[in-house]
């Protein structure tokens, strides 16, 4: 499982800095702190696995812990960052999410249990072959937006082969394909992922 296999070069690269977020360091020791402290945060709250969770954060520390937890409960994931919030009403409808989650510039969490019963045969396809998944959004700057689902698991499966060690900065966001494939690139090869306020 990635998520293993992620934990090992954690544990391994413990004392190297992972992230860092408004000029504040983190480790990768704290890294899976935080990712425990997630993991028993979605089992307290009842969250079942292959949930669809709808995930409303910027790139910060919490917010990549509570992506790996989620990806360990293998549950379909709608990451949507604060760039569009204009559209946030659309792409809820679109998604159907059964879960938001929401981490606040504060860093303080809400969590909120929706009465959606999705239809979506791309997401009962992932639910019954235990795959995480992930949703991603057009721009919709010629109509209204398309969301794409891939199988998060096909996906990240790239990483399990270390590569060169590199400190980055995150110019896309994790709800865009580019920003999955940075975090991930970097964390599975021991390097350090900076955060930017503003990626304009």
């Amino acid at each position: 499982m990635l998520i293993d296999y992620l934990i090992s070069v954690f544990e391994k690269n413990k004392d190297k800095t992972s992230i860092i977020w408004k000029d504040q360091e983190f480790s990768y020791n704290w890294l899976i702190s935080k990712y425990h402290e997630w993991d028993k945060y979605l089992k307290h709250k009842k969250v079942k696995s292959n949930s669809v969770v709808l995930v409303r954060a910027d790139f910060s520390p919490n917010s990549i812990a509570l992506l790996l937890a989620l990806i360990r409960k293998k549950s379909i994931i709608i990451p949507l960052t604060s760039s569009i919030n204009s559209k946030i009403n659309e792409f809820i409808s679109i998604s159907q999410p059964e879960i938001q989650i929401e981490i606040r510039s504060d860093d303080q969490v809400s969590i909120y249990f929706t009465k959606n019963n999705y239809e979506n045969e791309l997401y009962k396809r992932l639910k019954n072959n235990n795959k995480p998944g992930l949703v991603l959004f057009s721009s919709g700057s010629t109509g209204t937006s398309k969301a794409s689902v891939h199988d998060l698991s096909y996906l990240l499966e790239r990483f399990h082969k270390p590569r060169k060690t590199l400190i980055t900065i995150t110019f896309l966001l994790f709800d865009h394909i580019g920003g999955i494939n940075t975090l991930f690139y970097v964390l599975s090869n021991a390097g350090t992922i900076v955060t930017t306020e503003n990626t304009d």
